[in-house]
């Protein structure tokens, strides 16, 4: 199945940038291995929102790997995404918008926020650099079991992986280093 084989090498086995901030090797690992899902003690709903998707991947999505990461503050997640250590975070619409503009509570901007799905007030996000077909792959399973909402008159662009899955393209390209890693014999899935 097309979901399996990709997944292992996809959204396991991303390269990890040289300038990341982390000192500690074994969680650059981690990351390569699990789609960590970012939540923050300072939104209540957040975490047990990102355990909920956490176990809905773990279901339908299992190569994934999603695990959740809680950090202490709402700052402490936007460090951790501009400095490429998370790459996915769950955030409330309004702190979604907050961090893309960089407004209160956040020190900073990160203009190159995009939507990955929603759920109800929250927002899946991660940055532009995140690959297309790894956000193709991740709206493709929300929007075939009915997970997530429609990400319409959202304040946080949708991603163009997610684009291309809700308007019934194609998967997009694997990323360089994952396409050796692809069977030529598995088929992508197609929504009915």
């Amino acid at each position: 199945m097309l979901l399996g084989a990709l997944l292992a090498g996809m959204l396991g086995a991303v390269a990890v940038p040289a300038w990341a901030h982390t000192p500690y090797r074994q969680w650059q690992v981690y990351r390569q291995r699990h789609l960590v899902i970012g939540a923050s003690r300072e939104d209540a709903e957040s975490y047990p929102k990102a355990k909920e998707l956490q176990a809905f991947l773990e279901e339908h999505l299992p190569d994934a790997s999603a695990r959740v990461a809680r950090a202490r503050t709402l700052q402490r997640l936007a460090d951790l995404i501009a400095t490429d250590q998370l790459r996915v975070l769950l955030l409330s619409l309004g702190d979604a918008e907050a961090l893309m503009r960089g407004d209160d509570p956040f020190a900073y901007a990160v203009p190159d926020l995009r939507t990955l799905a929603r759920f109800g007030d929250h927002v899946l996000c991660a940055r532009t650099e995140f690959p297309d077909a790894h956000a193709w792959i991740l709206a493709w399973t929300f929007a075939e079991h009915d997970r997530a909402g429609q990400p319409t008159d959202l304040p946080v662009p949708v991603h163009t992986g997610v684009e291309l899955a809700l308007a019934g393209e194609p998967m997009p390209p694997l990323p360089d280093d994952l396409e050796a890693d692809a069977s030529e014999e598995v088929e992508v899935p197609h929504r009915h």
